[in-house]
């Protein structure tokens, strides 16, 4: 018996090359847009809340409730509230061991107003959001058991606050 060898298209390889680049190209495409605010409201926003870090850290009496006031101003849904409470309880807690630079501490502040106020951003996005901060607070001196503990509602909030639909490229 033999076998004859039958050719497959041209067409055929072409349209495999363009799914292949289609699929390459898509998956690339996962990020959303940060939040974008104009430059003054961004730096009173990331302003105030470096201030309330800097005021929990030095232990001002008002610190904690004022840091949670501003977290919580960040609020994209009311569903959204309990995770952001309980991050600045946790971000209370380890801030006052914590020993930042100015620098680091804007920072933070940046980094926790991306996480609060996107709600475009893919799961990967959030998820570098929350190891960057995570990251702030180990370098200040916090441990890093407490610090994964402190970071972890920033997903939850994502979760409950994202307007992003999954897209189908971002299952596999």
């Amino acid at each position: 018996m033999t076998f004859r060898r039958t050719r497959l298209p041209r067409t055929f390889y072409i349209a495999v090359a363009l799914l292949g680049f289609a699929l390459g190209s898509a998956a690339c495409q996962a990020s959303g847009p940060l939040p974008e605010r104009e430059e003054s409201t961004l730096r009173d926003d990331v302003d105030d809340l470096s201030s309330d870090i800097r005021n929990v850290i030095v232990q001002d009496p008002q610190g904690l409730q004022e840091l949670t006031e501003d977290l919580l101003r960040r609020s994209q849904t009311p569903v959204a509230e309990p995770h952001i409470a309980r991050l600045a309880e946790r971000l209370g807690k380890a801030l006052s061991r914590a020993t930042f630079n100015d620098a680091d501490r804007e920072q933070l502040a940046e980094t926790l107003w991306q996480a609060l106020s996107a709600t475009e951003i893919s799961e990967r996005q959030a998820k570098t959001l929350q190891d960057r901060a995570r990251t702030l607070l180990v370098d200040a001196g916090v441990p890093e058991s407490e610090a994964l503990s402190v970071v972890e509602p920033i997903t939850e909030i994502q979760a409950v606050t994202t307007k992003r639909t999954r897209r189908w490229y971002e299952l596999f």
